[in-house]
């Protein structure tokens, strides 16, 4: 079953990845290098070197990037308003993310015994292969994300959503 790790530590620009893994029988099968001692972005399924600019994050970071955007002033994102974030890819490619802020919406978790309003943010495919994702942040959970939906033209895709706030030991 394939899954992902992602590795890294927090600087003045928020999170700062170092490693993003893309692994298949629990090993990496695909790797992004945030190599900031040289200022570059490395990938193990290319060639390509990418400069490593401020702000720039991986396949994962990007949800708790996000997060820390909008905790850090939530009257900013009124429904129209965007959220830029860089975000590299796996095979040699650097993408301008845009989130546009839908609006709040009330989400009913599993986690929770009634419906809440959530904050609702929107990316556009990228391109024909791509599919959109949605994101909802919890302003009860400091903007966590409470659910994730990524939508791809082949009427495939994925979900994640908070099921609990319990901590397993």
């Amino acid at each position: 079953m394939p899954g992902w790790r992602s590795e890294g530590r927090f600087y003045a620009q928020g999170l700062a990845p170092g490693r993003f893994a893309q692994l298949r029988g629990g090993r990496d099968a695909q790797a992004t290098n945030f190599r900031r001692d040289e200022g570059l972005i490395s990938f193990s399924a290319s060639q390509v070197l990418l400069p490593l600019t401020g702000g720039v994050q991986d396949r994962i970071s990007w949800w708790l990037q996000l997060t820390a955007i909008v905790a850090g002033d939530p009257q900013r994102f009124s429904p129209g308003n965007e959220i830029i974030l860089p975000v590299a890819g796996l095979r040699g490619e650097l993408r301008n993310w845009v989130f546009t802020v839908i609006g709040l919406e009330p989400l009913q978790l599993a986690a929770d015994s009634a419906s809440h309003p959530v904050l609702r943010m929107q990316r556009r495919a990228l391109g024909p292969y791509d599919g959109e994702m949605s994101v909802w942040l919890d302003p009860g959970r400091a903007y966590l994300p409470v659910w994730l939906q990524r939508v791809l033209p082949d009427e495939h895709g994925w979900e994640m959503q908070w099921l609990s706030d319990q901590v397993n030991p």
